[in-house]
């Protein structure tokens, strides 16, 4: 089974680049009036713009992205309206993507009517995903965050939903007229709708046809018809009745525990967060994170299954998630999976027939397989920089924010709607409505019985000496077969790293470093010695039994984990970052339902 992938649009474009799909023989867009008649059905008919300064965050859902028209109008018109502190999340399903290169063509003619939309283009263009199933986000603007759910809608909407109930400000039922794309217009869809919107939350749509008005009405809906755009008569209109109330937004005091990867990127992920955060950590860039380089890229199996698709999404959101930070710390120079043995090569096959439709993620080498857009990092200037960063932002937007340095939590006791923190410092105990531990498993007290589990490894740093004749592509990329190589920095390149269950221990030994040393000799055909040693460094990953990491509440949502990353953090620490970030903030999830079950916290229990 190949890795799901979804099909680009077909379509044909006109000498203008109005584009029509053939497909289903309907076009994208009026081709005299598109911006007008988008402006007058979503956005009118939604109370948008005035709708703008009542509330902070907001969300928007769509069916049918297409070339994005609604997106950016949506997008631009919130921009004009609502303040530097407010947020616009829309969620966009599409089972047929326009491929990146007829996007690049027609979007100009959209931004020539209307250039106020050009960077908002421009940041699509640059970040937009691959054609896979699943959700891919996309920040495309500090206050404006993009869904992009790639896939069958009676798939991919009843999966979003289970994590979205009520969240849902405004719903544009786009996409082709119901007589051209009927297997969209059905009641799933107008359920989905229903159970998604929040109490008085509004939809609009541009057909007035007869099946999709009841469908609509019989979810639970309100259904009206008003004018049409144009010379078009009618269209639909409505709003959900119930009678619930929009919850008052609440905003509590959230602590952070940890120095690592984990605690860097959900400080990043709550830098905008408007109430009060307590950053608590021993040491910054502890364990892993502070490795003096470290490989960024997916642990895919051979074959599909829910945890190559989790490993996919987080490392193609990792790669979006790191663009600011690039020029920092992150180094995009792809990474060669070596194979040694018959059984390593008939694996690689395996994965190369997965994805053989997409090699911007697996593609043949002389090594064996090229991850192209993998590459490494440094993991102490990275953490460093991403809390840095977040500690600064929110001084100078003038975000209540406490940071409390060289001190473990010792324990943690509910308290009314909260906790009290104890510390091992002389700090005094801190009171808080939430906790985060984004750390390994024995700083994480009162929590034993989750199954995260020490992993000792270590790292050996050695002298440069030229490139390997049998391994001319470390010079620039990352190799892994048995351990991994990094690419020479500062004269300087890293191997390793050995893999010890036995202890929880980060002591230094000399017998791995001599272990670490064999691994290269033997992959490259060099003969570096303990002589050729700059530095090392152990430390102690933190693992679980299915090499998931476990992430979400417990103890009645107080009490936050985010910790089982393994060897892999810095691939999937940006996706479930946000994921932690999206549950606080209120936001919607970045990955479905099924996703998220295999991540939770709960997960062991259901077993």
């Amino acid at each position: 089974m190949a890795a799901p992938q979804v099909q680009y649009a077909d379509l044909h474009i006109d000498e203008q680049y109005n584009p029509e799909s053939t497909r289903h023989g309907d076009v994208y867009f009026s081709r005299s009036e598109g911006i007008a008649e988008s402006k007058y059905v979503f956005l009118e008919q939604n109370d948008f713009p005035s709708r703008w300064s009542r509330q902070k965050n907001w969300c928007v859902a769509e069916t049918g992205f297409g070339t994005g028209l609604n997106f950016y109008l949506c997008a631009h018109s919130f921009l004009q309206q609502a303040s530097s502190d407010c947020q616009l999340h829309f969620v966009s399903f599409e089972k047929y993507p326009i491929a990146p290169e007829q996007l690049a063509k027609i979007l100009p003619e959209i931004t020539k009517q209307f250039p106020e939309l050009q960077a908002l283009a421009d940041s699509l263009l640059a970040q937009y995903p691959l054609p896979f199933a699943g959700l891919h986000r996309i920040q495309i603007h500090p206050q404006i965050t993009l869904d992009l759910y790639f896939g069958d809608i009676s798939d991919t909407l009843p999966d979003w939903q289970s994590n979205n109930y009520n969240c849902v400000d405004a719903w544009f039922l786009d996409g082709f007229a119901p007589s051209k794309n009927p297997d969209m217009w059905q009641s799933s869809l107008y359920m989905g709708v229903f159970n998604t919107l929040k109490a008085s939350g509004t939809f609009s749509t541009f057909t007035a046809t007869g099946h999709v008005r009841r469908g609509l009405k019989a979810a639970g809906l309100q259904v009206s018809k008003v004018k049409g755009f144009g010379n078009k008569r009618e269209m639909l209109i409505g709003r959900k009745l119930t009678l619930g109330t929009a919850n008052t937004p609440h905003s509590p005091h959230i602590v952070i525990v940890g120095g690592g990867i984990a605690a860097a990127t959900l400080l990043y992920a709550l830098k905008t967060y408007p109430g009060k955060i307590t950053h608590i950590y021993d040491v910054l860039a502890d364990g892993a994170s502070g490795n003096p380089q470290a490989a960024i890229y997916p642990p895919l199996q051979a074959q599909w299954n829910t945890f190559s698709e989790f490993y996919l999404h987080a490392f193609l959101y990792a790669q979006r998630f790191y663009q600011p930070l690039q020029e920092q710390a992150i180094f995009w120079s792809g990474v060669h999976l070596k194979h040694r043995t018959p059984a390593d090569r008939e694996r690689q096959q395996k994965l190369l027939a997965l994805y053989k439709n997409h090699p911007p993620v697996l593609s043949p080498s002389p090594l064996g397989i090229e991850i192209p857009r993998a590459g490494w990092a440094k993991p102490e200037q990275l953490v460093s920089s991403m809390i840095r960063d977040t500690h600064d932002y929110r001084a100078h937007q003038q975000l209540q924010t406490k940071v409390i340095e060289q001190s473990k939590v010792t324990q943690v006791h509910s308290h009314g709607r909260g906790v009290v923190i104890s510390l091992n410092s002389q700090q005094e105990p801190v009171s808080a409505e939430r906790i985060i531990f984004c750390t390994a498993h024995h700083q994480i007290p009162q929590h034993s019985f989750l199954p995260i589990r020490p992993v000792r490894g270590q790292v050996t740093q050695l002298q440069w000496k030229g490139t390997p004749s049998r391994l001319t592509e470390l010079a620039e990329h990352v190799v892994c077969e048995k351990s991994y190589a990094t690419p020479p920095h500062n004269g300087t390149f890293c191997v390793g790293a050995t893999f010890d269950k036995s202890t929880s221990e980060a002591e230094v030994k000399d017998q791995d470093n001599l272990e670490n040393i064999e691994q290269f000799n033997q992959m490259s055909g060099e003969q570096y010695q303990a002589s050729d040693i700059k530095s090392c460094r152990a430390s102690v990953r933190a693992t679980t039994p299915d090499h998931l990491p476990i992430v979400g509440f417990t103890n009645n949502g107080k009490v936050g984990i985010f910790s089982g990353l393994g060897s892999r953090g810095f691939t999937s620490a940006p996706i479930l970052a946000e994921a932690l970030a999206s549950e606080i903030l209120g936001k919607p999830a970045p990955f479905g339902l099924r996703i998220q079950q295999r991540v939770s916290i709960n997960r062991f229990e259901r077993r």
